[in-house]
């Protein structure tokens, strides 16, 4: 049987018509290959801000909810009645003062209103003082009430209901008007969660939340 022999001499060279073609080539791969990273390292680096984004979200929140609670806890512990019962009424004895400015009547006939939801400060023209957090474990690295511009972690509330600032303040849904013993009052505690950002500063951003809370109180 016949037999063939290929020697490397009779080939002809693979790359002799390439003309370039294998470095165009090289360096379009490298292109790619970058474009590649880049966009997985841009994709790394947006996951990386999402997560820590809603690390800061819930911190905030956390707090926000905690100092809403605080005021409505500061409410129950309101002694005594009276002081709730007089709260508001402009023939009775005023609570003692300031203990309790952060707690004011919103009574359509004493105007003007406390609008505590459209003021960004809660200065109000000394309508209503605001009341600094005692919760020190929630307030964030670097926070400071020092300053023109100060970090606020406090609450503030009105006697009124959640529906509106404008109802009559010592009307509440459950209140039987005909024991004069007792009375059901509504509350609306705001919270505030304001922390400037800046070197050394952690978990800045700016929240509101406000609750509603119902206490019966006795003549």
């Amino acid at each position: 049987m016949a037999k063939t022999k290929h020697l490397p001499g009779n080939r002809p060279p693979a790359a002799d018509d390439e003309q370039g073609f294998i470095l165009v080539l090289a360096l379009g791969m490298l292109v790619v290959l970058s474009i590649m990273g880049t966009a997985a390292m841009t994709v790394r680096n947006t996951e990386v801000a999402i997560v820590a984004n809603a690390e800061v979200m819930q911190n905030t929140f956390y707090a926000l909810e905690a100092v809403t609670l605080e005021g409505t806890t500061e409410i129950e512990n309101i002694k005594p009645d009276s002081i709730l019962i007089n709260l508001g009424d402009p023939t009775k004895p005023p609570p003692p003062s300031p203990k309790y400015d952060w707690l004011k009547p919103n009574d359509p006939d004493l105007p003007p209103l406390i609008y505590l939801s459209k003021s960004s400060t809660w200065s109000g023209g000394g309508q209503i003082s605001p009341k600094e957090t005692g919760l020190a474990s929630i307030k964030p690295p670097g926070y400071t009430t020092a300053g023109a511009d100060p970090d606020r972690i406090r609450y503030a509330a009105v006697q009124g209901n959640l529906h509106s600032d404008e109802n009559e303040y010592d009307a509440c849904a459950g209140s039987d008007l005909s024991d004069e013993t007792k009375r059901v009052k509504c509350y609306s505690v705001y919270g505030m969660y304001d922390v400037k950002s800046g070197a050394g500063k952690a978990y800045s951003g700016r929240r509101m939340l406000l609750v509603g809370y119902k206490k019966t109180v006795y003549n």
